[in-house]
């Protein structure tokens, strides 16, 4: 407001005064010029009213005065109301009290509730737009309220924009009220405030949602999750590393870090490669080895930053799965190619023209590397019409197949003349000492056996 609209504003309400001051002046200003033989004063002079005008001037000084200090007040008066309802409006706030049964509503508190006040005038007609889920603790808070306690409690209401949430607060005002007639009566007054909590509640709801699709999601991985902070403590993790570590609920893992879950050797392993994702803001994958039962398992473990929309760490996130069976599919992989190898330098080996011993014995190693077992043979069985089949050999490891086991030999020599095929067992005998199995397969051509092979 500028200062010409503030004077006027202030003659406004003190012209009186100014009025009163000028005349009590002008006839003091009189009196004094007639004192001193000024002309046209002396009628005034002669009047006698100095003795009384300046008594009368003192109390317009006063009046003026007591006029000033009660516009300042009224100024800061209005200064506390707008900041009030400044308060009011970015709180989503109103007020209301409580007394002979009777609720009074602010305007913004009807707002807030979105029904008019006449409809709220009783706590019985505030419980029919309360959901029928938080009635109960209302009523217990205003019991609460009434015997002294102070109260909060939040309940939804219908609203035509859709359900609200409203924090319903409050506290005895005063320990009786006033009837109409002025009597009082042992009631209390209650009094207090509405907030609107909707956006809040809302925002709660959708959190609450979001957390649960990212329990879903984390707890469907089959491998570990998890997402640590700066410190590198465990913010989230899922049921396979919360189980892994000897956790009931993935929830219990929060706060902990890697030593309050692992062995210490790989605690340390752990965490020195997520400060070496934190340091290089880089991914990071590798593989390890852990300790599982009776044997080991490999892990392939993946780590890698997370960052804000600015940039700056928040913590690391990351996951381990079990690849052993791929490892051991790999190592498979590599043996077979070894084999193959194994196999085209035998043929060549072949072309060449070595001795059929030292063929025969390196084709030996490759059954027993396929086939992963420790001992076995080669043999031929040639046919002579005047004698019964007789086993050549031609290729062993370790032990005398045909003086140590002849039985075995005697069952798969049956398979002459019959309908097997060649890679059939024709023969299996299990022995305890040592404890293992011994196996033949038969090598047929025309349903006649003409070749064995143990292992």
């Amino acid at each position: 407001m500028n200062l010409s609209l503030q004077s006027a504003r202030h003659l406004a309400r003190y012209w009186l005064a100014y009025l009163l001051a000028a005349l009590v002046i002008g006839l003091l200003v009189a009196e004094l010029a007639g004192a001193t033989g000024l002309m046209g004063a002396g009628r005034v002079s002669r009047l006698g009213l100095a003795p009384l005008l300046v008594p009368v001037l003192i109390v317009c000084l006063a009046l003026w005065a007591v006029g000033v200090r009660l516009d300042a007040a009224r100024r800061e008066l209005e200064q506390l109301h707008v900041e009030l309802e400044r308060a009011h409006t970015l709180g989503r706030t109103g007020n209301w009290s409580y007394a002979h049964g009777v609720f009074e509503w602010s305007a913004r508190a009807r707002r807030i509730l979105g029904i008019d006040g006449d409809a709220l005038a009783s706590f019985e007609q505030l419980l029919a737009h309360v959901a029928a889920d938080d009635r109960l603790p209302l009523e217990r808070a205003l019991r609460a309220a009434q015997a002294g306690a102070h109260y909060r409690t939040e309940f939804c209401v219908s609203h035509p924009d859709g359900e609200r949430r409203v924090l319903f607060e409050g506290r005895v005002e005063s320990a009786g009220a006033r009837t109409a007639g002025g009597a009082v009566t042992d009631m209390p007054v209650l009094a207090g405030i509405v907030q609107d909590m909707t956006d809040r509640w809302r925002m709660e709801r959708e959190l609450h949602c979001a957390m649960r699709y990212q329990r879903a999601l984390l707890d469907n991985f089959p491998f570990m999750v998890w997402l640590k902070d700066r410190d590198l403590r465990f913010l989230a993790v899922n049921k396979p590393l919360a189980l892994a570590g000897g956790l009931n609920d993935p929830d219990e893992a929060c706060g902990l870090q890697d030593h309050d879950l692992w062995p210490t050797d790989c605690a340390d392993a752990y965490r020195a490669d997520d400060l070496e994702v934190l340091d290089s803001r880089q991914p990071r994958c590798s593989e390890s080895f852990v300790a599982s039962g009776a044997g080991s398992i490999c892990l392939e473990v993946w780590k890698a930053p997370v960052l804000d929309e600015n940039g700056e760490l928040l913590g690391t996130v990351g996951f381990a799965r079990d690849i052993s069976e791929r490892k051991r599919s790999e190592q498979a992989l590599e043996r077979s190619r070894e084999q193959l190898a194994m196999l085209g330098r035998l043929q060549a080996r072949f072309i060449r023209g070595e001795s059929g011993e030292a063929l025969f014995a390196a084709m030996l190693d490759i059954l027993l590397d396929l086939a992963g077992a420790s001992d076995g043979f080669i043999a031929e069985v040639m046919h002579d019409p005047r004698y019964a089949p007789q086993v050549n050999l031609l290729a062993c490891r370790d032990n005398d197949w045909l003086g140590a086991h002849p039985e075995l030999i005697d069952e798969a020599l049956t398979a002459d003349r019959s309908d097997q095929e060649s890679g059939a067992i024709v023969a299996l005998a299990a022995f305890a000492d040592p404890p293992r199995q011994r196996v033949c397969f038969a090598v047929m051509s025309d349903r006649r056996l003409v070749g064995l092979v143990g292992l």
